[in-house]
Order: C-alpha cells, then sequence, then structure tokens
C-alpha cells in the first residue's frame, strides 16, 4: 500500500509475531467506519483481512515510520517499536497487548509490558479488553485536544530504573 496522503489517520500495528491477533484486527475493523479518520493496519501474520480499513502485512523500516508519524492515533501491541516511535513523533499510543493465554504470542511477556508502562505518561492508555478501544480512541482525541505530551526525553538514568523495575517485578511475579 502507498503511503500518500496519511494525514488524520489511525494506525495499527501489531508486529511480526507469528501468533494470530485477530481479536484486535477484528475489533478496529467494526468500529473503522464510525471513525473520522482513515484507519490504516500493519497485519503481520494475523489471518483477518480487514473490510473497512486499509492494511499491508509490513513495510520496509522507512515507510513504517511515515506511518508512525503521521498518525494522529498509534495504537500497537505491547512494544518497544510502537512505544518509542509514539513518543518520538508526540502521538497519543493506545496498547493493546498480546495475550500468551489467547494463543497471541508465545508468553505473556506483552501483558506484564503493559502493566509497566500503563501509567508511565498521560498519553498512553493500556486496553486489555478490546470492547473499551473505541471510548480509547474518543479519549486519545481528547488528548490531542489537551495538547498533553510525553513529557521530558527519558534519561538514561530514568530508563535503568524502569528497566530495572520492571526485572524486579517479573522476577517476583515468577518466584526468581
Amino acid at each position: 500500500m502507498e503511503n500518500k496522503n496519511l494525514k488524520n489517520m489511525i494506525f495499527v500495528t501489531i508486529g511480526s509475531a507469528l501468533q494470530d491477533f485477530s481479536r484486535l484486527i477484528k475489533r478496529i475493523d467494526e468500529i473503522a467506519p464510525i471513525l473520522q479518520e482513515e484507519v490504516v493496519v500493519q497485519l503481520g501474520f494475523t489471518k483477518y483481512r480487514p473490510k473497512n480499513a486499509k492494511w499491508f502485512k509490513f513495510a520496509p523500516y522507512n515507510q513504517a515510520r511515515e506511518y508512525f508519524k503521521e498518525a494522529k492515533i498509534i495504537i500497537g501491541h505491547a512494544s518497544a517499536g510502537p512505544i518509542m516511535h509514539a513518543r518520538e513523533f508526540h502521538k497519543p499510543l493506545i496498547i493493546v497487548p498480546r495475550n500468551g493465554s489467547l494463543n497471541e504470542h508465545v508468553d505473556n511477556h506483552q501483558m506484564e509490558t503493559a502493566n509497566v508502562v500503563e501509567n508511565s505518561s498521560e498519553t498512553i492508555e493500556v486496553v486489555y479488553d478490546v470492547k473499551d478501544l473505541e471510548k480509547a480512541i474518543e479519549r486519545a482525541f481528547q488528548k490531542i485536544e489537551q495538547k498533553l505530551n510525553y513529557g521530558p526525553p527519558a534519561s538514561l538514568e530514568g530508563l535503568i530504573a524502569c528497566i530495572s523495575d520492571f526485572v524486579n517485578r517479573v522476577s517476583q511475579n515468577k518466584g526468581m
């Protein structure tokens, strides 16, 4: 898919995990007709094909960056890519973590990542149940109107503290 005229777009990205993530893609496809924005979806290996949104499987890195840059709102899996690019381009981010217990990933590390970043910024929102996605999108548009942002860039010390906190939480949860 060409990435021309991407203004006023919601970009949905689910990464390159081999597991299907139809739960998110079906829901965004259901609500796409009522949204005021064009919806563009990066499907990866997910089998479901949206009927109400533009989609592609994968894009070269530079093209993917353009989608992140031009989107009004980013909806993504709980991974470094969507988190970093949303922050870089100051876009509201809705994280829908892949759930290992639903066979959307090999384990629940995305659920753990979502728990860690959930309250890290007023521009990030985590949605665990896709039924809540439409309301999260409405709140993301409100964040745009309020001109909320990510705050100052994360310092190296802050990043190290965040990673340490995450490792400690995971260790405690796994009884290490």
